[in-house]
């Protein structure tokens, strides 16, 4: 295998972020395991996969220093655990792979990578109930974002942020937030992009009890993913239209094409969620057995994930449909058995919310079974626990009042710095103005200046009038027009970063570049920049394309823009 250079990795890297904000989630994943052998060909013989982080992270590990810098290193944990969060939906083996690209960044020379990584866990601390390290980590890394201008990330931080506010109860807060994420994801002619962001809605309104809102915007989004056969989209959406929708028929049908591209898409998390709702559509058609069918289906897969809440929830769901005497299966001692089971998870992992279920069921299976003491002691337990569940909402209420007070807070400091961030752009961008303006009067001069000594030549009989004339037209212009460091010393008033940033981003830069690169950057043209460099047009033109190929974009991307971005 050929030896593999930084630059190598740096365009591979490129062109795997560039695939996955396509979603072509599994290509994306072929190539960073393509990466991986690449920089560690011991592992090319192992049957290696993303979904097995501590197999990649130990590879990652064994890599040799010279192959590849620690920023590389960073970006490809970090593609990994997003491959795993989008392909798995969100799965928490995310975490490993982020934990990991954190020891690999330095905040102070990467802040993009650095904010990158922390707006995905974020989104892993609030599944993970930790709303406050949540809120910090979205709104930090938001902050970077804003600062930095960077449209794409902005619209992600915003709409984890929504979830946060979802989550707490805020709906409207929520909605504000993802009409705003929906806005950037209509510039970025991202239609997959586009549709995620209407399901998100979509579930925001469903949250609100406003059903035919919700399918209003599953519809939309469905209609795209079918043009782009963008088929988790299509699973995720059709499994919230068969979840939503009052229509019975519509409904069956809707679970179970989900079912199937769950099945399909190895999508086991949201498999197991659909066939407990399955199980209880054929449950309020009074198909018992059927119910039972997927019940049993969904707690084995809950079982396999480790998901307690869930296991708790198909253990009652089973529970119930044994107690029923029009299930052909009716046994009140497995009935028994199975609530129990739903009541002890409940008890461990303290939700009180869903307590009250198993607690009532017990009680009726006791009445059958004519166990009045045991039932008598049920139904007191259902009054205790009702108050128990008005004290924890009332703690919930506090926490969430913290959050509020938290995500308030940091609104503030976000609007602060932003508006910091905006004054002083706009002074940079009257300086640039002024400086624009300095350099056409001076680029003017330049080409007056040109056809002058052309004149001096036409008119001049010998070569040395000439020369002496040109020699007279030289000395006429002021020094400072004709100096690069004094020019350069401006221009580091407005970007005392810039030269720092672009050689980081290409450490193999000449200096001949990194001049036109500045003259590019304040919106130069290729006629001007040659006048001001005392340089032809075609090489002018030749620094552009090797900046474009050192860059790795395309000659459709904006130069100036990517610059700016640096």
């Amino acid at each position: 295998m050929p030896k593999t250079k930084n630059n190598d990795i740096e365009l591979l890297l490129s062109k795997a972020e560039e695939i996955y904000e396509l979603y072509k989630i599994d290509e994306c994943e072929e190539l960073l395991l393509d990466i991986i052998i690449r920089l560690n060909p011991t592992y090319k013989e192992l049957s290696i996969e993303i979904s097995d982080p501590d197999t990649v992270i130990g590879s990652i590990k064994e890599m040799p220093t010279s192959k590849v810098s620690a920023t590389h290193i960073a970006k490809l944990l970090l593609l990994c655990g997003n491959v795993i969060s989008r392909k798995k939906n969100r799965d928490m083996l995310s975490v490993k792979y982020y934990n990991e690209a954190v020891k690999y960044t330095n905040p102070k020379k990467n802040e993009l990578l650095y904010a990158q990584i922390n707006n995905e866990m974020g989104t892993m601390y609030r599944l993970k109930g930790e709303i406050d390290t949540a809120i910090h980590k979205h709104f930090d890394a938001l902050r970077v974002f804003e600062i930095l201008n960077n449209e794409n990330e902005i619209a992600h931080a915003k709409s984890n942020i929504a979830e946060v506010y979802k989550d707490i109860g805020r709906y409207k807060d929520a909605l504000d937030y993802l009409y705003e994420v929906q806005l950037y994801a209509y510039k970025s002619t991202n239609k997959i992009k586009y549709a995620g962001v209407l399901v998100n809605i979509g579930a925001i309104f469903k949250s609100m009890r406003d059903s035919q809102t919700a399918l209003g915007y599953y519809y939309k989004a469905l209609a795209i993913f079918e043009e782009m056969q963008y088929r988790q989209g299509l699973a995720v959406v059709i499994g919230n239209i068969g979840s939503t929708t009052e229509n019975q028929n519509e409904a069956r049908k809707c679970l179970f094409c989900a079912f199937e591209l769950f099945r399909q898409l190895d999508m086991k998390y949201d498999e197991a969620r659909i066939l407990g709702s399955i199980g209880l559509y054929y449950a309020s058609l009074c198909d018992y057995d059927n119910a039972m069918i997927y019940f049993q289906k969904s707690l084995r897969n809950n079982k396999a994930l480790g998901r307690k809440k869930l296991i708790s929830h198909s253990y009652h769901n089973i529970g119930v449909v044994y107690c029923l005497q029009e299930y052909s299966g009716f046994d009140l001692k497995k009935s028994e058995y199975y609530i129990h089971s739903a009541l002890k998870i409940d008890e461990e992992v303290q939700n009180y919310d869903h307590m009250i279920y198993p607690l009532r069921a017990l009680a009726e299976v006791y009445e059958r079974q004519g166990r009045w003491e045991l039932c008598s002691a049920m139904y007191k337990r259902c009054d205790m626990l009702k108050e128990e569940v008005r004290n924890h909402h009332l703690l919930i209420d506090a926490k969430n009042k913290e959050f509020e007070k938290l995500l308030n807070e940091k609104e503030m400091e976000r609007k602060s710095a932003y508006d910091e961030v905006s004054c002083q752009l706009r002074k940079a961008q009257e300086q640039i103005l002024r400086k624009s303006l300095e350099l056409t009067s001076y680029i003017d001069s330049q080409k007056r200046m040109r056809l002058e000594i052309e004149d001096a030549f036409n008119q001049s009989i010998t070569t040395t009038q000439a020369i002496q004339k040109v020699k007279k037209l030289v000395e006429d212009i002021p020094e400072s027009a004709m100096n690069w460091q004094k020019f350069y010393l401006e221009f580091q008033v407005v970007y005392p970063d810039y030269q720092r940033k672009i050689y980081t981003r290409i450490p193999a830069l000449t200096q001949a570049e990194f001049r036109v690169s500045c003259m590019i950057l304040i919106g130069l043209h290729t006629t001007d920049i040659a006048t001001m460099l005392f340089i032809s047009e075609r090489t002018v033109e030749r620094h552009r394309l090797h900046l474009r190929h050192k860059l790795n974009i395309s000659t459709a991307t904006s130069l100036q823009s990517v610059l700016a971005s640096l």
